[in-house]
């Protein structure tokens, strides 16, 4: 980043018709690499969190404590989402005009916070309203039911090898 005697940030100082050096590259990337190198992890984790989920409940895999534990990248994508917004917005408008794409991924970040609240509790919402008889009919097991069972199948094979 150039920095002029005010000490105002700017991403270069003569933008139009110039040929950067590298040198003046790099000091132009370095306006928006923290904003996403912080945005690119959070969505890194989140895609993991998702695909965990996905497993538990495709591969009855016992999943579920990992999922729950990674819920803390909720509160650390908040505060990304936040500094790629800001970030992007307080860059000097030149930044914009030099990176155009890095910018639009920033700037995409909004929809990403706006989508974030319903995708992030949306396993909450489901298992809300579906309610507490659903779930435990579904999830919860009694022990007196696994009993009749077991001995369903004893009698069956019982009856099977009389044959």
């Amino acid at each position: 980043m150039n920095t002029d005697k005010k000490g105002i940030i700017t991403c270069v100082s003569k933008i139009a018709k110039t040929n950067l050096s590298t040198a003046d590259i790099a000091k132009v990337s370095g306006m928006y690499d923290f904003p996403i190198l912080i945005v690119t992890i959070y969505h890194m984790i989140e895609w993991i969190r998702w695909t965990i989920l996905g497993t538990a409940a495709l591969v009855d895999a016992n999943l579920i404590p990992v999922f729950y534990f990674l819920h803390l990248n909720i509160i650390f994508g908040f505060f990304a989402m936040l500094i790629a917004i800001i970030g992007v917005f307080t860059a000097p408008s030149d930044c914009m005009t030099v990176q155009p794409e890095r910018a639009r991924y920033l700037m995409l970040q909004f929809v990403c916070l706006v989508l974030w609240i319903p995708a992030s509790f949306s396993p909450f919402i489901f298992m809300k309203m579906k309610g507490d008889v659903w779930i435990h009919d579904q999830y919860i097991k009694d022990e007196d039911d696994d009993e009749e069972e077991e001995e369903k199948i004893k009698l069956e094979r019982a009856s099977k090898s009389k044959d």
